[in-house]
């Protein structure tokens, strides 16, 4: 390749680049347009409570102690220790949306053992 074709490609080059590099105004606003299913939203929350559920297992619990009073036993002192959570089932969850144009969704999680 000839150094006048090379710096003829290289001119071409940054031609177009500027083209790209120019700014422009509009007067529309930018935005960005999502529609998501409900299929979308369940697998959503599914895959959520399952990140949820694998990033605080095994849960080690810190000591637990309470004093209580007992009627003709007298003075009770009770401590948990050594408590580790190594197993979360989900019972039932469900997604909640709003009917507004706001971006709302909630995730209810029940029965979770």
């Amino acid at each position: 390749m000839g150094s006048f074709t090379k710096f003829m490609a290289y001119a071409i080059f940054f031609i177009i680049l500027s083209f790209f590099l120019v700014p422009t105004r509009t007067q529309e606003e930018g935005f960005i347009y999502v529609v998501i299913s409900s299929k979308g939203l369940e697998f959503s929350k599914d895959l959520l409570i399952e990140q949820v559920v694998s990033s605080i297992i095994p849960l080690q619990l810190p000591q637990i102690e309470k004093s209580v009073k007992i009627p003709l036993v007298g003075q009770v002192h009770v401590v948990l220790s050594n408590i580790t959570i190594y197993n979360v089932d989900i019972a039932s969850s469900y997604v909640e949306t709003s009917d507004s144009d706001n971006v709302d969704a909630s995730v209810q999680v029940y029965g979770a053992t």
